[in-house]
């Protein structure tokens, strides 16, 4: 039983560590702040290591905020909704694009900000399928309809 108690307070510290984490990058990104490439940084048909920003979200301009993502090697994508960070695991097999549960902050945006938040995290929800073509890559739900386009993004380079 006291084993069983200690198990229980690590796992309850490391959640606690992880969100405290993740809420302490929070970011006030705004529309301006990316810097887009042209050239598409996918290879082998594979979404690692590569970030987008959002174009469009559910038929609407990603206008009032950047709603970004970024695909690691391990698995996992994550990135800001313009007001919130998210994190969460993803499944890429060749066109196919599978995203789990989704870990968010949760800090207070400017209605229009919650708006593009909620129909950001809502399509990449929805999304069972990716393609890019001309630098964009469009996320389509299981229908084959377009639910995101996004263009690759380059983080500025650290200044020294």
């Amino acid at each position: 039983m006291h084993c069983g108690n200690n198990t229980r307070r690590r796992a309850s510290i490391v959640a606690a560590c992880f969100m405290a984490t993740l809420m302490s990058s929070c970011s006030n990104s705004t529309k301006d702040t990316a810097q887009r490439v042209t050239a598409s940084p996918v290879t082998n048909n594979s979404l690692a290591g590569t970030s987008w920003v959002a174009e469009t979200i559910l038929g609407n301009a990603a206008d009032v905020a950047d709603s970004t993502v970024s695909f690691s090697e391990n698995n996992t994508l994550g990135g800001s909704t313009g007001c919130n960070n998210y994190t969460g695991p993803v499944t890429v097999e060749l066109s196919d694009i599978a995203v789990g549960l989704l870990a968010t902050t949760r800090r207070m945006c400017e209605p229009a900000i919650s708006g593009q938040e909620t129909a950001f995290l809502e399509a990449l929800e929805l999304s069972k399928r990716w393609q890019i073509t001309d630098s964009v890559l469009t996320l389509m739900d299981q229908n084959d309809e377009q639910v995101m386009t996004l263009v690759a993004r380059m983080t500025e380079p650290d200044s020294k």
